[in-house]
């Protein structure tokens, strides 16, 4: 995934925390989000904000539900798809 990321021209940025790093795309701060592996109890709020300020992510809630895992992408509305190509 990260060798997709470089290659495409992104950079690669960790901040330890999924909510915190989801508010960031909501605020503009970044392009985009991409997990293979998060908890709802990490991205659910974050992803209710992302929707409201216009920027698009995976259907999560609806895949894994409030108490599951899985992958996430997130993202502005012109990156949303480069994002989601770079999952497995």
């Amino acid at each position: 995934m990260l060798t997709g990321l470089i290659n495409a021209g992104g950079m690669f940025h960790r901040m330890g925390s999924g909510a915190l790093t989801l508010c960031y795309v909501a605020a503009g701060q970044l392009v985009g989000y991409v997990e293979p592996l998060i908890n709802a109890w990490d991205c659910l709020a974050a992803l209710c904000i992302i929707d409201e300020a216009g920027g698009r992510t995976s259907p999560f809630l609806q895949e894994f539900g409030v108490a599951g895992t899985g992958p996430l992408v997130a993202g502005a509305p012109g990156t949303y798809e480069a994002l989601e190509a770079l999952l497995p």
